[in-house]
């Protein structure tokens, strides 16, 4: 028993001594977690980083080609209208050219010609029915009138006949 008592003493006495060398290095454990951790977030932050950096430059990128296509695009419409000024400014011009053009003048100034005519004729044609169509309306409008006074006058004779006809029976 003796002995036992004297172990446990011998314990308790070691156990006084190490706790402070353990709590140190608790102390370093935690410090050096703390290092970790902070590893961890700058290491994420610079993912992070480098994710936006990417996404920056391959937005920058399309926006360039867009850019490049759209200067391409112009650049074939301005030598296509170079090209359009160049052949109507050319003094390049056939011999029956004009000749057959000024036929095509007259001929489209004879049709126009005729065409007013047409126009003219079609409008009197319809201020003719116009006014056709108003008169046969007013003679629709009277013969309606005179109509509603012969029923109203019938009507009144056939009333004016029953009582005739109560009175001579």
């Amino acid at each position: 028993r003796a002995a036992l008592a004297e172990a446990g003493r011998a314990r308790a006495e070691r156990l006084a001594l190490l706790r402070p060398q353990i709590e140190s290095f608790q102390g370093e454990e935690a410090a050096r977690q703390a290092a970790w951790e902070a590893l961890a977030r700058r290491r994420e932050d610079v993912a992070a980083r480098r994710e936006a950096a990417r996404r920056s430059g391959e937005e920058t990128g399309s926006r360039l080609a867009a850019a490049v296509e759209r200067r391409r695009m112009l650049e074939r419409r301005l030598d296509e209208v170079h090209r359009l000024i160049e052949d109507l400014t050319s003094e390049r011009v056939e011999p029956g050219e004009v000749e057959r053009l000024a036929g095509i003048e007259a001929r489209a100034r004879r049709g126009l010609e005729t065409a007013r005519r047409h126009l003219e004729v079609l409008r009197e044609r319809q201020r003719q029915w116009r006014e056709q169509a108003a008169d046969q309306g007013r003679r629709l409008a009277g013969a309606q009138e005179r109509r509603d006074t012969l029923e109203a006058s019938i009507s009144a004779d056939r009333d004016r006949l029953s009582e005739v006809a109560v009175e001579a029976a």
